[in-house]
Order: C-alpha cells, then structure tokens, then sequence
C-alpha cells in the first residue's frame, strides 16, 4: 500500500502537481519506447524529491530515473545478455563488468539496469534517442537532465524492488 500510494498513484516530485503535464510526457515516453504509459513510472529522488537509498534530496546534479515495465523489451534483453558471449561485445570494461557481476542478480529478480548497457541491448539506439528527448522535455523548474531507464518483467518485478527499498531504507521515506 506504501508504494501504491507514495509511488505509483502520484504524480512525480519534478511535475509538482502538474498532473497533466506529467501525462503529456509519460504518453510521450510510452511511444518513442513502444511500451503502454501505464508500465512506465519515475523512481528515485525525481519521484519523492529525495533518494530512497541515501535520504539525499533532488539537485541540479540529478537524474531523472524512469522505471520502464515491459516483457517484450526484459525478454529481448535478458535473451542478448544470456546469448552473447562477453567476450566477443565490443563494449568497455564497465559494461563487461555490470553484465558479468549486476546482470545475473538482478536478472533473475526480474530487473535490468539498462545504465551501463543499453547501446548493447537490440533496442538500445532507439531508447538512446528517446532519453535525450525525454530529457530536454522535462519541467523547465528542473531544466534538462540525463534520463535513465530501468527495465522490469513485469510489475510485480517493480514492486518487489520498491517495497524492498523501502524495507532496507525506511529512515528515507518519511512523509
């Protein structure tokens, strides 16, 4: 009930209470990923006004994390990160790295941070596009910013991730 009400019914910290506006921009979102607009969400410290895991308030050094519920984009990716061998991408040792060490954790709970790996990812250049226009499209209040996705299964994948930074984190979430 927690992240229903603090999360997923309401209308992001950086859209004040400028609900329509939030929709314009989240219908938007929904059709440069080709995905509903009901399976996307803003998380962390765009969504609340401060992180869940570190208490730290939004700034102008933050990004806007958009959290993306699609299994038809989760398949294609958990497929091309299970199918290609690590060592044939041509990709830095970063993305080596996440997908090596963050990719099976996460995978398997039903989540992938796409932050290291997107221009990988089969969709990537086009969800590469979408952020940078996501992001110059954003309140003027908070100006532009770097917009990244993380990508879910299925919803219960996103819930299951948010109920459980709320549990490991809950000094954070006062009201």
């Amino acid at each position: 009930m927690f992240v229903d009400t603090n999360l997923f019914e309401a209308v992001p910290f950086i859209f004040g209470s400028d609900q329509p506006a939030y929709l314009t921009w989240r219908r938007e979102a929904a059709r440069l990923l080709e995905v509903d607009p009901r399976n996307l969400l803003i998380v962390g410290s765009g969504a609340r006004g401060f992180s869940i895991k570190n208490g730290r308030d939004f700034r102008a050094s933050s990004d806007v994390d958009l959290a993306v519920v699609s299994s038809t984009h989760f398949d294609a990716a958990w497929w091309f990160l299970r199918t290609t061998s690590i060592g044939t991408l041509k990709c830095t040792s970063a993305q080596r790295a996440h997908i090596r060490d963050f990719a099976p954790k996460y995978v398997y709970r039903g989540c992938i941070a796409t932050d290291h790996v997107l221009p990988l990812l089969p969709f990537g250049a086009s969800w590469q596009k979408a952020a940078a226009r996501l992001g110059n499209e954003l309140p003027a209040s908070i100006g532009s910013r770097v917009v990244n996705f993380r990508l879910y299964r299925d919803i219960e994948a996103l819930r299951g991730y948010q109920e459980y930074s709320h549990t490991k984190f809950p000094e954070n979430w006062s009201s």
